[in-house]
């Protein structure tokens, strides 16, 4: 019979070799929407800054504060200054991101 402290590291094992596995698949496929639907025209290369804080949970404000210090997703500005997040790049952000508790 095994102890508790032996089954949760086997359940937290098989947690981060789940994990593991995703940000392989994550890697290789690039395209990753998060729930968004591809355009007509193939895929859907950036989030809005309003679309990528409702899918993250956050405000629009928590969002410009992590840009404005670094901690946030990588973003780009297209003319106007219009902020566009592309979605190649949020697997990896939140990969590194992610805390296992």
């Amino acid at each position: 019979m095994s102890t508790f402290k032996e089954k949760l590291g086997t359940m937290y094992a098989e947690v981060i070799t789940e994990h593991k596995k995703n940000i392989e698949k994550s890697e290789k496929d690039k395209n990753s929407f998060y729930g968004f639907k591809p355009s007509k025209r193939g895929i859907v290369p950036f989030l809005s800054p309003r679309e990528l804080s409702q899918h993250l949970g956050i405000s629009l404000k928590t969002l410009e504060r992590m840009r404005k210090d670094g901690s946030g997703p990588p973003f780009v500005k297209i003319r106007n200054k219009q902020i566009r997040y592309p979605i190649a790049s949020l697997d990896t952000w939140i990969a590194k991101n992610e805390t296992v508790q």
